[in-house]
């Protein structure tokens, strides 16, 4: 009897217990009820077909149908696991779309600079979420590629000397590294499958057109230089004859990368030999 008395009151205990637990997590069992397994059939196909033609791409449906699935989860109306499916369900689908588009609008010879931006800012958003990163990257690295060769075909390649007393960096070598940017967006693999066909694009990277354009501004460079060479060693009070020694040699290597000469920078070092040389025989 003992024993008996005892196993009921355990039992009335666990019975206790277990009811204190089911309240406390909302009363709700890990089972889905039909209801929600009803609701969850119908939106697992509503949502491939919402996103199956969204043109265009919208963020606004996306956070919407987001906010929409989490609010029936709070309302019992889903499981948290099957809230959890249908978001993955609409980010994939989402994803899916939004990659399309923007392959379609790149393989436009006139693609839209506005268009595939927004498509790349939508990326780089759903990438910061639990998303299909490897498509987004690729997307984003192609936006990427675009941008740098768009601008890289638009601006003229006309470059600013620098003089630092002694040295400067040729033209050729400005030309020759735009010459090696251009062969690389050439043997760009994303180039070549999605970019090359853009108006401009392909005449743009040519060594003839590159070479046209730094050609341009050969004279515009060099007489720069020349001014910044005199500023340079105008500020010298008292030249020396190192002073005009090295100048000599300045000018002698500006006369290699540009035979055509200043007719200021010659003036002018004419005039400073000049100094120097009395300079010396003061003393």
């Amino acid at each position: 009897m003992k024993i008996l008395k005892l196993s009921l009151i355990f039992l009335a205990t666990l019975v206790v217990v277990v009811g204190a637990l089911w309240l406390t997590m909302g009363g709700t069992s890990g089972t889905a009820s039909p209801a929600q397994n009803d609701l969850y059939d119908r939106l697992s196909k509503e949502i491939p077909a919402q996103w199956q033609n969204m043109t265009p791409w919208s963020r606004e449906a996306y956070d919407n149908t987001r906010t929409d699935l989490n609010q029936k989860k709070d309302a019992e109306l889903l499981t948290i696991d099957q809230c959890s499916l249908l978001e993955d369900l609409l980010r994939n689908n989402a994803i899916n779309r939004l990659f399309l588009l923007a392959k379609e609008e790149f393989a436009k010879a006139d693609c839209r600079p506005d268009i595939v931006r927004a498509y790349n800012n939508e990326a780089k958003r759903l990438n910061a979420e639990r998303a299909d990163k490897e498509r987004l990257q690729k997307l984003c690295n192609i936006y990427t590629l675009y941008s740098n060769i768009s601008n890289f075909v638009r601006r003229p390649l006309t470059f600013t000397p620098r003089f630092d007393g002694e040295r400067w960096t040729s033209l050729n070598t400005h030309r020759d590294n735009a010459l090696r940017q251009a062969q690389a967006y050439r043997s760009n693999a994303l180039y070549t499958e999605y970019l090359s066909h853009i108006d401009g694009f392909a005449e743009g990277l040519t060594d003839a057109t590159v070479r046209n354009k730094v050609e341009k501004g050969r004279a515009r460079y060099y007489a720069a230089l020349s001014n910044r060479i005199i500023e340079h060693f105008e500020s010298i009070n008292s030249p020396t004859s190192d002073d005009a020694d090295k100048l000599k040699s300045i000018y002698n290597a500006f006369r290699r990368e540009y035979p055509q000469g200043s007719s200021a920078l010659f003036s002018f070092y004419r005039k400073f030999q000049s100094e120097a040389d009395s300079e010396h025989n003061a003393y």
